[in-house]
């Protein structure tokens, strides 16, 4: 099973990557696609929906790389972890997530900087914070794959079922499904674990 390599991906992806009994390889040699989750974060906020996106072009004009894209001289790491935290911090384990956050943040999340670093740091970061296993990365690019989940549309909503789990604006905005890991490590901690399980693809 191929998956890309995002930040902070959402709970379909951990849903596939450690629910699943087919073994997942994120794929760090693919080219990147432009307008996907490679380099947005799925939050939410009191306004609704809030997606993320980070800023990026790519360090060599003649590759399409993933690992060839680094952040803009517009990435601010700062101005995003405010934005979380206005967003997230009533929610019940912000505080407990807050300072190795900021530490990811501004050791990875900088101009000039490595997308796919920061993509797999995220990850690493989840799995540190859970205690679950890594998964493997590819070591080279992988042409075709019967259960491949890299194109652009592979994580929309309209593929998958999502368990509600209480969100901080729930109240205005009702469940917002579909979101980041962070949305569902700050609502619920260890509980993510479950919620990712329950987590199924449509027919």
């Amino acid at each position: 099973m191929i998956l890309p390599c995002c930040p902070f991906p959402p709970l379909s992806w951990y849903s596939l990557a450690y629910c699943s009994q087919t073994p997942a390889v994120i794929d760090i040699h693919e080219n990147y696609v432009k307008q996907s989750i490679r380099n947005r974060i799925l939050l939410a906020n009191s306004q609704g929906v809030w997606d993320f996106t980070l800023p990026v072009h790519r360090r060599n004009a003649e590759s399409r790389m993933i690992k060839d894209v680094v952040f803009t001289d517009q990435m601010d790491s700062t101005f995003l972890l405010k934005n979380i935290r206005t967003a997230y911090s009533s929610s019940p384990f912000f505080e407990h997530f807050e300072d190795s956050l900021s530490e990811l943040f501004k050791t990875k999340g900088i101009p000039g900087k490595s997308l796919l670093d920061f993509n797999l740091a995220t990850i690493n970061w989840i799995e540190s914070e859970l205690g679950v296993s890594r998964i493997n990365v590819s070591s080279s690019y992988i042409e075709n794959s019967e259960i491949d989940f890299r194109s652009k549309n592979a994580f929309t909503n309209e593929n998958w079922s999502f368990p509600a789990y209480p969100q901080v604006f729930e109240d205005r905005n009702r469940f917002i499904k579909g979101r980041s890991i962070l949305d569902a490590i700050f609502h619920g901690g260890p509980e993510v674990k479950r919620w990712w399980a329950d987590v199924s693809l449509r027919d």
